[in-house]
């Protein structure tokens, strides 16, 4: 509501602030739209951070709700009769049109699953394990990628820091790799280092082992 007049237990300071004479409660006006609000000891202390000075707040301050007319495109003059119109307070503007029911919703990239599961015997640390593998179109193929088939990569991802596919990379030197010509990696090997023959020392994979187990250890447990 719009500060009308000044209550018996109110003060007017010369800014045009009015506090309560127990110094509990502080008042003051948007500056747009009229409307006023009040603050609490800690409140008004976080705002006399800001403001500075009680000039500058009574001069400059704009409420949540006038700032909101303000970005929809309504003058001072406009807010200030709204105000007029509803007993001096200022309704809330009225949401952003909502989309229509039926505007095609945006299709989400569905992930790649794999065809099928396996369970397979691999000796993990010295023993027998049955581990359960996914199985994807080109995990059998080595050269699914070459036929022309896109892989479920987004190129606008490719950057000079990142290797989209490593295992191309280690494995292959770059040979068949998908993105090839979009690939703008620092490290990309070229048609050059293809006709050298000469593998980069970067190439080369550190194992380490995690337990140690002797061969009888290995025989027995098989």
């Amino acid at each position: 509501m719009v500060i009308k007049k000044i209550g018996k237990n109110q003060l007017m300071r010369p800014s045009g602030v009015i506090v309560s004479k127990d110094g509990k409660y502080h008042y003051w006006s948007c500056s747009v739209s009229g409307v006023a609000t009040f603050a609490k000891p800690p409140l008004w202390k976080s705002t006399m951070a800001k403001y500075k000075t009680e000039e500058n707040l009574v001069k400059t301050y704009v409420c949540r709700k006038a700032k909101k007319y303000l970005e929809a495109g309504y003058t001072a003059e406009q807010i200030r009769e709204i105000v007029k119109n509803h007993k001096g307070n200022l309704p809330p503007i009225e949401p952003k049109i909502k989309k229509h029911p039926n505007m095609p919703k945006k299709v989400r990239k569905q992930r790649l699953k794999a065809i099928k599961t396996e369970t397979v015997v691999e000796v993990v640390n010295g023993r027998k394990e049955e581990v359960v593998k996914k199985v994807y179109p080109w995990s059998e193929d080595p050269n699914y990628f070459k036929d022309g088939i896109r892989p479920p990569v987004d190129v606008a991802e490719i950057t000079k820091d990142t290797c989209m596919y490593p295992n191309r990379y280690l494995d292959s030197e770059c040979q068949g790799c998908p993105v090839y010509n979009e690939c703008v990696y620092a490290e990309k090997y070229t048609e050059d280092d293809w006709k050298s023959g000469k593998k980069r020392k970067s190439d080369a994979v550190v194992v380490h082992s995690i337990d140690s187990y002797s061969e009888d250890e290995i025989k027995a447990s098989t």
